[in-house]
């Protein structure tokens, strides 16, 4: 998505006047502050592990899958979890629900 979705001009124009927009690798190594708490990278082998703050926010069912497109509302609660794929005018027809 980072590659297609999040480059077309619509779906930025869409992000960037009604959200703050953050791209996260549910796979970074480091710490993140977020609401007064910080998040750390957990291994779970030699080279896997899952980033905290990915597994807050983008567990769906106790399972996490990427890529997860969540919309948190302006009192920082999960409104959204996309799991999966979304193109641009998918991403443009289903961002507009969030808005209120």
């Amino acid at each position: 998505m980072k590659k297609t979705t999040f480059k077309n001009q619509e779906v930025i124009k869409l992000l960037n006047n009604n959200f703050y927009f953050v791209k996260l690798n549910g796979e970074e190594k480091k710490d993140i502050t977020f609401l007064g708490k910080v998040f750390t990278y957990k291994p779970t082998g030699a080279n896997t592990g899952m980033h905290e703050l990915a597994t807050q926010l983008g567990t769906v069912k106790k399972i996490i899958a990427y890529p997860t497109t969540i919309i948190l509302n302006t009192a920082v609660e999960i409104d959204a979890q996309l799991v999966g794929y979304y193109n641009s005018k998918k991403l443009v027809r289903l961002i507009p629900k969030y808005l209120d």
